[in-house]
Protein backbone atom coordinates (compact mmCIF):
# COMPACT_ATOMS: atom_id res chain seq x y z
CA UNK A 1 0.00 0.00 0.00
CA UNK A 2 1.26 3.27 -1.24
CA UNK A 3 1.12 6.95 0.59
CA UNK A 4 -1.48 7.59 -1.72
CA UNK A 5 -3.76 5.38 -1.44
CA UNK A 6 -3.48 5.51 2.16
CA UNK A 7 -4.01 9.41 2.18
CA UNK A 8 -7.38 8.92 -0.04
CA UNK A 9 -8.75 6.35 2.17
CA UNK A 10 -8.04 8.06 5.37
CA UNK A 11 -8.98 11.31 4.58
CA UNK A 12 -12.33 10.73 3.80
CA UNK A 13 -13.20 8.37 6.91
CA UNK A 14 -14.45 11.02 9.13
CA UNK A 15 -16.22 8.37 11.58
CA UNK A 16 -13.67 5.65 11.79
CA UNK A 17 -13.29 4.29 15.25
CA UNK A 18 -10.83 1.35 14.42
CA UNK A 19 -7.31 1.71 12.41
CA UNK A 20 -4.82 -0.88 11.93
CA UNK A 21 -1.81 -0.10 9.56
CA UNK A 22 0.17 -2.93 9.51
CA UNK A 23 3.81 -3.21 7.75
CA UNK A 24 4.44 -0.46 5.48
CA UNK A 25 6.86 2.51 5.02
CA UNK A 26 4.75 4.69 3.23
CA UNK A 27 2.94 5.61 6.85
CA UNK A 28 4.90 8.23 8.36
CA UNK A 29 4.74 11.19 10.41
CA UNK A 30 4.59 13.38 7.52
CA UNK A 31 1.78 11.84 5.56
CA UNK A 32 -0.32 11.43 9.16
CA UNK A 33 -0.21 15.01 9.95
CA UNK A 34 -1.23 15.74 6.60
CA UNK A 35 -4.18 13.76 7.11
CA UNK A 36 -4.74 14.61 10.55
CA UNK A 37 -5.47 18.55 8.82
CA UNK A 38 -8.43 16.98 7.08
CA UNK A 39 -9.30 14.61 8.85
CA UNK A 40 -9.15 14.94 12.71
CA UNK A 41 -10.71 10.96 13.36
CA UNK A 42 -12.79 12.58 16.64
CA UNK A 43 -14.25 9.22 16.35
CA UNK A 44 -11.04 7.35 16.84
CA UNK A 45 -11.56 4.77 18.96
CA UNK A 46 -8.68 2.07 18.66
CA UNK A 47 -5.38 2.11 16.96
CA UNK A 48 -2.59 -0.33 16.10
CA UNK A 49 0.43 0.71 14.19
CA UNK A 50 2.28 -2.52 13.45
CA UNK A 51 5.59 -2.81 11.72
CA UNK A 52 5.42 0.29 10.32
CA UNK A 53 9.61 2.09 10.62
CA UNK A 54 8.46 6.04 9.79
CA UNK A 55 6.65 6.57 12.82
CA UNK A 56 7.60 7.90 15.70
CA UNK A 57 6.18 8.76 18.89
CA UNK A 58 5.64 12.97 18.14
CA UNK A 59 3.01 11.62 16.27
CA UNK A 60 1.28 9.58 18.73
CA UNK A 61 1.93 12.30 20.81
CA UNK A 62 0.12 14.78 18.82
CA UNK A 63 -2.63 12.08 18.53
CA UNK A 64 -3.21 12.57 22.00
CA UNK A 65 -3.10 16.08 21.76
CA UNK A 66 -6.48 15.74 19.91
CA UNK A 67 -10.21 15.37 20.63
CA UNK A 68 -10.95 11.50 19.91
CA UNK A 69 -12.67 9.27 21.51
CA UNK A 70 -9.20 6.74 22.07
CA UNK A 71 -9.24 3.95 24.48
CA UNK A 72 -6.28 1.51 22.91
CA UNK A 73 -3.15 2.35 21.10
CA UNK A 74 -0.82 -0.63 20.07
CA UNK A 75 2.52 0.01 18.52
CA UNK A 76 4.07 -2.94 17.89
CA UNK A 77 7.21 -3.36 16.16
CA UNK A 78 7.65 0.00 15.16
CA UNK A 79 11.59 1.23 14.92
CA UNK A 80 11.65 4.73 15.75
CA UNK A 81 9.34 4.11 18.76
CA UNK A 82 11.92 3.18 21.41
CA UNK A 83 11.24 1.86 25.02
CA UNK A 84 12.03 5.23 26.12
CA UNK A 85 9.33 6.88 24.08
CA UNK A 86 6.74 4.36 25.32
CA UNK A 87 7.94 4.90 29.03
CA UNK A 88 7.27 9.06 27.91
CA UNK A 89 4.21 8.06 26.30
CA UNK A 90 2.74 5.98 29.47
CA UNK A 91 3.69 8.35 32.03
CA UNK A 92 1.87 11.28 29.82
CA UNK A 93 -1.47 8.89 29.80
CA UNK A 94 -0.91 8.68 33.72
CA UNK A 95 -0.36 12.21 33.99
CA UNK A 96 -3.21 13.58 31.94
CA UNK A 97 -5.32 11.09 33.43
CA UNK A 98 -6.61 9.76 30.23
CA UNK A 99 -8.16 6.28 29.93
CA UNK A 100 -6.26 4.93 27.32
CA UNK A 101 -4.51 2.10 27.21
CA UNK A 102 -1.16 1.55 25.50
CA UNK A 103 0.62 -1.64 24.37
CA UNK A 104 4.27 -1.79 22.87
CA UNK A 105 6.38 -3.84 21.32
CA UNK A 106 9.98 -3.39 20.26
CA UNK A 107 10.97 -3.58 16.82
CA UNK A 108 13.06 -7.11 15.84
CA UNK A 109 14.39 -6.75 12.92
Amino acid sequence: MNSTILRQLLTYCHHLQNLLIKATDAISDKLLYDIWRENDMKHLSRLTIDTCPNVTAEAIHQLLDMTNNLTLIRLWGCFFITKNDEAKLQKRIKDENCDVYLEWYCWEG
